[in-house]
């Protein structure tokens, strides 16, 4: 115990030095609510924990896991430097009363389970896992049923074998989810089935290797099943192709074309956020219909995107962290419902309609929520 104690205490000296640095981007981390609903809703968020004993030094010091497979800067992962400073404001500073101990696997997923149990060896008190860390979420859930685990925007949680339903977890694991279930892929595709209606082969475009996804028992399962069920109910024949690197989107894009491709779409695991201009001109320019989860592909020439809005996944990522302030209090996991967006964004870009030779239908124009012209 005293070797523990130990080594907490080096991790609170180190953690002072990077509350230093992450504190400099504390106006990133700041939701600058843009409606009155909004602004309502983020002072219920709150409001809804204003009842909570504030953290303060007398505090044992927590130590907050965070697993990832991306690559630490240091700054920690990508999105640490928004996560700190709000957290600082719920009462939790680092080098003070709190410390963080990174595992990070650096696109090397092999190495996760290993990574996870070391944090539960170091007795971490809660394990943290982003959007692109979906691996490492399932890696978390096997190597501990006791720890409590915070994700945010796992895709399929339930699948996956990470919670038992969105209403009650039953598990140590609980967070946000965004864009999970079949129901988030069959609505984009509706609204792509309607503007573009004789579009009949559409190219999923995916940036991971393989469609399969490990379950928390061992097993797997085929997450191009329920897309392709969803895009068959449209009216969509639909074939994956990979781009791993961003070097291979534009080989990806031929090959699509070789098949026959009318229309494109991409998977909800995309990571390569850089890319996302390319794409929506490579598919302009092979005269692709295409259909997003993120509105920064219309702003780019994309077709369309059913997303997440920016407001909504800022106040989902406040969410996320009072999950990890409750977590640290002492809440539940099991008892916490995963919690997904309130709404979701239509996004259209009539000047890539246009260019396309598409009419979009007016029942589908009253229903976006921006046009981009």
């Amino acid at each position: 115990m005293a070797r523990v104690i130990s080594a907490r205490a080096r991790l609170a000296a180190r953690a002072r030095a990077e509350y230093d640095f992450c504190a400099s981007r504390y106006l990133q981390a700041v939701v600058n609510m843009i409606t009155r609903r909004q602004a309502l809703r983020q002072l219920s968020l709150i409001a809804s924990t204003s009842g909570l004993p504030a953290a303060s030094g007398a505090v044992a010091l927590k130590l907050v896991g965070i697993l990832s497979e991306a690559e630490a800067t240091r700054a920690g992962v990508d999105w640490e430097p928004d996560f700190w400073p709000v957290m600082a404001q719920r009462g939790w500073v680092l080098g003070q009363n709190i410390a963080v101990e990174r595992a990070v696997s650096n696109a090397k997923s092999d190495r996760l389970p290993q990574l996870a149990q070391e944090l539960v060896r170091k007795r971490v008190d809660v394990i943290l896992c982003g959007a692109n860390d979906q691996q490492a979420m399932v890696a978390a859930a096997r190597a501990t049923r006791t720890v409590p685990i915070v994700v945010f925007d796992a895709f399929d949680p339930v699948e996956q074998g990470l919670i038992d339903s969105f209403a009650r977890p039953g598990r140590n694991v609980t967070g946000v989810a965004l864009t999970a279930g079949a129901d988030f892929d069959a609505k984009r595709l509706e609204y792509l089935r309607a503007i573009a209606p004789s579009a009949k082969r559409l190219c999923w475009l995916r940036s991971s290797a393989s469609p399969f996804r490990s379950r928390v028992d061992g097993t797997s399962f085929d997450t191009s099943r329920s897309f392709a069920a969803a895009a068959n109910k449209m009216g969509f024949e639909t074939r994956s192709f990979q781009a791993p690197r961003p070097s291979d989107i534009d080989q990806a894009f031929t090959d699509a074309m070789t098949w026959g491709a009318q229309a494109v779409t991409v998977g909800r695991a995309w990571r390569l956020a850089s890319t996302r201009s390319e794409v929506a001109q490579l598919a302009l320019r092979h005269g692709l219909p295409s259909a997003f989860l993120a509105s920064g592909f219309v702003q780019a020439g994309g077709l369309l995107s059913y997303a997440v809005s920016d407001s909504e996944f800022e106040l989902a990522a406040l969410r996320c962290i009072e999950y990890v302030d409750r977590v640290l209090r002492g809440a539940n996991p099991a008892d916490m419902p995963v919690i997904g967006p309130d709404r979701y964004e239509l996004t259209i870009n009539t000047k890539t309609a246009e260019a396309l030779g598409l009419t979009i239908p007016q029942s589908i124009l009253v229903r976006a929520d921006r046009l981009v012209r």
